[in-house]
């Protein structure tokens, strides 16, 4: 069978996913995670999951769990080393996001980077800030007083 119709219908493949691996343009992610979300090379352009413009939104191969953006576009993010501004995880803890040097679980940033960080969940295991000293930084899974001297 050589319908024509068979050779035209690349829509198919964005059913509920996106894919993986191409730059992507305008990604909207209605209710499900972005999963293995990549960029190429060229800088994403308003990706978004739950309704922030993303700018320069790039994964290293990791799935990003439910991260969005609070109020302004995200720069540089990626899924290890680079530095974050403004993220936003929610529900999902992002698997080994490194902006400061060191893993973050169920991390939340309400202002400028590194600013006022917030752990909605676990305690934060050695946050350290490589630029500007981290101002408020909270646990709620902890009572918040200095760990006992070796």
């Amino acid at each position: 069978m050589n319908h024509p119709g068979n050779a035209s219908q690349p829509q198919l493949r964005h059913q509920g996913r996106t894919p993986v691996g191409a730059p992507l343009h305008r990604i909207r992610s209605i209710g499900a995670p972005l999963d293995r979300v990549r960029s190429t090379g060229e800088p994403f352009d308003r990706v978004r999951s739950t309704g922030a413009p993303l700018d320069r939104v790039r994964s290293t191969g990791a799935p990003l769990d439910r991260v969005r953006s609070i109020g302004a576009p995200f720069d540089r993010v990626r899924n290890t080393e680079v530095p974050f501004d403004r993220v936003r995880s929610t529900e999902v803890p992002s698997d080994r996001v490194r902006s400061i040097g060191a893993p973050l679980d169920r991390v939340r940033s309400i202002g400028t980077p590194l600013d006022r960080v917030r752990n909605t969940g676990a305690p934060l295991d050695r946050v350290r800030s490589t630029g500007a000293p981290l101002d408020r930084v909270r646990s709620t899974g902890g009572d918040g007083r200095q760990p006992p001297p070796p």
